[in-house]
């Protein structure tokens, strides 16, 4: 009778595992740092480096970034879900700065949260491109690397991004006045926000509690509607 038990209860639990699914794993947090490698196991005495945090990280994760200056930008090749995002800030106080060409470049991406964070000198600080529910918070971001060399769109949130969310950042000093009079030319600006020919859906994002300062040809642009200042 005993020996029958055992079966039933072995078929129970085999029946239990086929139908439940394996566990899901488990988030973690990892330590990020300038010199850290792509082959230290991401703690806080071997942590790893940008690069191999942007690599690994999936829905859940949290990278802490320990101060100093990175050269590599922030972007993810995998996208958070609701209610597990990808994270990424500064570990404690740690004045954490990125100087890379682009310093957070969500491009596809969804349900990244970077906090604390700051970045510049550098061509583009944020870039939202086809990336929905991200939200960017509590950094610093400027000045542009080159003014005055022609690039116009240095901040950007276009190409059909929705629901994005900026707060409690200061961007400031992109774009320059170049030449003399009237022959002189306004380049860039601080914030675009959709495309400017209008063939794009970008809508629904909130900047609030944020400041904006010092563009080139102008400040802020909404190119298209639903959305929020």
């Amino acid at each position: 009778m005993k020996k029958n038990n055992s079966k039933m209860i072995f078929a129970l639990l085999i029946l239990i595992f086929v139908f439940a699914g394996p566990l899901p794993a488990q988030a973690a947090d990892y330590y990020v740092s300038p010199s850290g490698t792509t082959t230290n196991p991401g703690t806080m005495t071997q942590p790893w480096s940008l690069a191999k945090a942007n690599t690994t990280l999936k829905a859940g994760d949290t990278a802490y970034l320990l101060a100093g200056t990175y050269s590599t930008g922030i972007s993810p090749s995998n996208s958070g879900s609701a209610g597990s995002p990808i994270t990424y800030r500064n570990y404690a106080n740690d004045v954490v700065t990125i100087q890379a060409s682009t310093a957070i470049s969500l491009n596809g991406d969804s349900y990244i949260t970077v906090t604390g964070i700051n970045a510049g000198p550098c061509q583009h600080c944020l870039s939202i491109k086809n990336g929905n529910h991200n939200i960017i918070a509590y950094g610093k971001f400027g000045p542009y690397s080159t003014p005055g060399d022609g690039n116009w769109e240095l901040n950007v949130i276009d190409s059909n991004s929705q629901y994005n969310w900026i707060h409690h950042v200061e961007f400031h000093d992109f774009g320059a006045c170049v030449g003399t009079p009237p022959n002189g030319r306004d380049d860039a600006s601080v914030l675009d926000i959709g495309r400017e020919d209008g063939a794009d859906a970008t809508k629904y994002n909130l900047i609030e509690d944020s400041v904006f300062y010092h563009g080139g040809h102008h400040v802020v642009a909404l190119h298209t509607g639903y959305n929020t200042f």
